[in-house]
């Protein structure tokens, strides 16, 4: 909620912005709403380093300041995420990579260091080459390692299939609402095509006769909206 309100006190240009301290105090005590996090939701690393000794805190540093820079850096891969789903219009392909772990060859990467694929956090492909490299983070904060995917004696010589033939059904009561709401204007007409092409559930697993209708519905709806 403190990042929220930075945010939106940056876009406003305003200067003088509460602190976390001073904005946790004053929801606190003038909307009586506390911030209390249950033991079982609090972060073991961060919750032991700011509760042990000085000591502790001197043994735990490197290992804390890693876990900081982690959390910074999937923060902001999280709202860059954010912003590609609201800004960006283009398509977004989805593939299936059942032929990869086929021929899975995980044993050692391009520098010849042996994966510990139990500490990964991120893998990634270049889309281009997909079958060939794959690419791997331990955490957020460092630079990939490849391993090379074409060593294996089952090499990929295909194109992976894309995940998903044809849009997902969505749920009949949602699809009525969007034709509702391109009906009433409130989707910019942009985007109508997108919304008339949708199929619900009810339609896809519907017998020749009720798709009969749901088709005719759809007709009905389009025709409405336009």
């Amino acid at each position: 909620m403190h990042r929220l309100y930075l945010k939106s006190m940056q876009q406003e240009n305003k200067q003088q912005v509460a602190t976390q301290r001073q904005y946790r105090e004053i929801l606190n005590s003038e909307f009586n709403i506390g911030f209390f996090k249950p033991k079982k939701d609090q972060c073991e690393i961060c919750t032991a380093y700011k509760q042990g000794s000085e000591t502790i805190k001197h043994k735990m540093k490197q290992k804390y300041d890693s876990h900081i820079n982690n959390k910074e850096a999937v923060r902001s891969l999280k709202d860059l995420d954010k912003d590609f789903a609201m800004n960006d219009k283009t398509d977004i392909d989805f593939y299936s990579f059942a032929d990869i772990v086929k021929s899975q060859n995980w044993v050692k990467d391009e520098e010849g260091d042996k994966m510990k694929i139990s500490k990964v956090k991120e893998v990634s492909f270049c889309k281009t080459s997909v079958h060939q490299k794959m690419n791997f983070r331990y955490d957020f904060s460092s630079s990939p390692r490849s391993i090379n995917l074409k060593k294996s004696s089952r090499t990929i010589t295909e194109d992976l299939p894309k995940l998903h033939q044809q849009l997902l059904p969505i749920e009949s009561k949602k699809l009525k609402g969007l034709l509702e709401l391109c009906h009433n204007n409130d989707i910019p007409e942009i985007y109508h095509n997108f919304y008339f092409s949708l199929k619900s559930k009810k339609s896809i697993g519907a017998t020749n006769f009720e798709a009969e209708e749901n088709t005719t519905d759809s007709d009905e709806n389009s025709s409405d909206c336009e």
